[in-house]
C-alpha cells in the first residue's frame, strides 16, 4: 500500500432477507465513504434470500460501480458469508458490518488510524442499546468464556473488526457460526503473532427488520465452534 495515498477498503455486508434495510444501508455507506475520500468497494454477500433483497442489490449495482453482489450457492449462515466476502476483497483493508448498520462508518477513521501500526483493529461496543435481555445475557456469557478460555484481553470480538486484507488468507478459520467466526480469526491472528489493537466504538441499534444472531440454534453452533477451537488449540 502506498503510505502517502488514502487507504483503500472493502466493506463486507452479509444479508439474508433484508429487503427493509439493504438499499438504505448501501446508500448510507456510499455517502459516508465518499465523504472520507476513500478508495472503496462494498461487497454484499447474499445468503440465499427468498425475498426481493437480491433484486434490490442488482439494481443498485447498476447505479454504483463500487458495489458487488456475491451469492452463496446455498444458505451458509452469517459467519461463512463474512468469510466469503473477505475472500473476494480486493482493497488494502477489509471490514465487515451488519446490514442494520450497527457500526456507523463515520467512525472508520479511528480504526484506520490504528491500522497504520496494527494488522487487526477490533471495535469494542461501549454499550448495547436495543439488546433484549436474552441477547445481552448470551453476549456477556460469550465474552466471559472467550476471556476465560483464551485470555487475549479483548473486550469484544463479536462486533466489527478491520483487517489488513492479506493476512485473512493466512488464517485457516474452521468455524461456521455467526458467533465465533470473527473470534476465531482474532485468536488465530494472535497465536500467529499479528499485531492487534482495540478501540471503543458506539453501537447503533437495529431500527428495522429482525435480528437472527440470538436464536438458540446460532447460540448452540457458536458454543460448539468455541469448544472445538479450544480443544484444537
Amino acid at each position: 500500500m502506498n503510505q502517502s495515498a488514502a487507504p483503500s477498503i472493502s466493506i463486507i455486508y452479509p444479508v439474508f432477507n433484508e429487503v427493509e434495510l439493504v438499499e438504505e444501508t448501501i446508500r448510507r455507506s456510499v455517502i459516508a465513504l465518499e465523504a472520507q475520500g476513500l478508495d472503496f468497494e462494498i461487497i454484499v454477500v447474499d445468503d440465499g434470500s427468498t425475498d426481493e433483497t437480491p433484486q434490490i442489490i442488482q439494481t443498485l449495482c447498476q447505479e454504483f460501480s463500487c458495489l458487488k453482489l456475491l451469492k452463496n450457492p446455498r444458505n451458509q449462515g452469517q459467519g461463512r458469508s463474512i468469510l466469503n466476502g473477505f475472500a473476494a476483497a480486493s482493497k488494502d483493508y477489509a471490514i465487515h458490518n451488519g446490514i442494520d448498520y450497527p457500526f456507523d462508518l463515520k467512525h472508520l477513521p479511528r480504526l484506520l488510524s490504528l491500522a497504520k501500526t496494527n494488522d487487526i483493529v477490533v471495535a469494542a461496543r461501549t454499550s448495547y442499546p436495543g439488546y433484549p435481555i436474552a441477547r445481552l445475557f448470551v453476549s456477556q456469557v460469550n465474552r466471559f468464556l472467550v476471556c476465560l478460555l483464551f485470555g487475549i484481553g479483548l473486550k469484544d470480538s463479536n462486533f466489527v473488526q478491520l483487517y489488513r486484507t492479506g493476512l485473512i488468507a493466512e488464517l485457516p478459520v474452521q468455524a461456521k457460526s455467526a458467533g465465533f467466526v470473527t473470534t476465531e480469526l482474532i485468536l488465530l491472528a494472535h497465536d500467529s503473532g499479528f499485531r492487534i489493537s482495540e478501540v471503543e466504538i458506539p453501537y447503533e441499534p437495529r431500527e428495522k427488520g429482525t435480528p437472527r444472531n440470538s436464536r438458540l440454534s446460532v447460540v448452540i453452533s457458536s458454543f460448539n465452534d468455541l469448544m472445538r477451537f479450544y480443544f484444537r488449540r
